[in-house]
C-alpha cells in the first residue's frame, strides 16, 4: 500500500494499482491486511454501525437545546484590558480573534481555512506561539521540515 500526499511519488505500474483516489473529509480508509484488500468507507461504517443500537440510544438521550433551561444570569463581561491578556495568556492573536473567533461568537459560524499551517515555523518566528504550534508545524506536509516522516 502506498499513501502520499502526492500523485507520482513513485513509479508504480498501472496495472498493480488497486484504488488511486483521495481521503474526502469524513471517510475512512481500512486496509486489512490478512485479507489484503481496502475495505471501503460504507463498508466499514455499516459494519460497526450494527454492533450497538447507536440509533435508539440517540433517540433516546437526544436533547434540544430549546428544552434546556438556562438560568437568568448576566455573562461575565471583560474589560477590553482583561481580554487581551486572556487572550495572549492562552495564545490567541488578533489575527485569530479577527478571523475565526469573532466569527464564531457573531455568526454561530466556523471559518473555513486550510488543512495544515501556511505560517512560517514557530521556532523561526520572534512571535510567542503555544507548544501546539511547534508540533503541528512538522506534520504538514512540507517535506523540507517535516519530521512526521521517516
Amino acid at each position: 500500500m502506498i499513501l502520499s500526499s502526492e500523485v507520482g511519488v513513485l513509479p508504480v505500474d498501472e496495472e498493480k494499482i488497486v484504488l488511486k483516489e483521495r481521503l474526502h473529509p469524513g471517510k475512512m480508509l481500512l486496509v486489512d491486511t490478512v485479507q489484503g484488500r481496502v475495505i471501503d468507507d460504507n463498508e466499514l461504517k455499516e459494519k460497526y454501525a450494527k454492533k450497538q443500537p447507536y440509533g435508539e440510544w440517540l433517540d433516546s438521550n437526544l436533547v434540544q437545546l430549546r428544552d434546556i433551561k438556562i438560568p437568568n444570569q448576566r455573562v461575565v463581561e471583560y474589560t477590553p484590558e482583561e481580554r487581551a491578556r486572556l487572550q495572549k495568556a492562552f495564545g490567541y492573536t488578533y489575527e485569530q480573534y479577527r478571523t475565526s473567533i469573532r466569527n464564531m461568537a457573531l455568526n454561530g459560524a466556523e471559518s473555513i481555512g486550510a488543512m495544515g499551517h501556511d505560517t512560517p515555523l514557530a521556532v523561526f518566528s520572534k512571535e510567542h506561539y503555544p507548544l501546539f504550534d511547534y508540533q503541528a508545524a512538522f506534520c504538514t506536509g512540507n517535506k523540507p521540515a517535516d519530521r512526521c516522516d521517516p
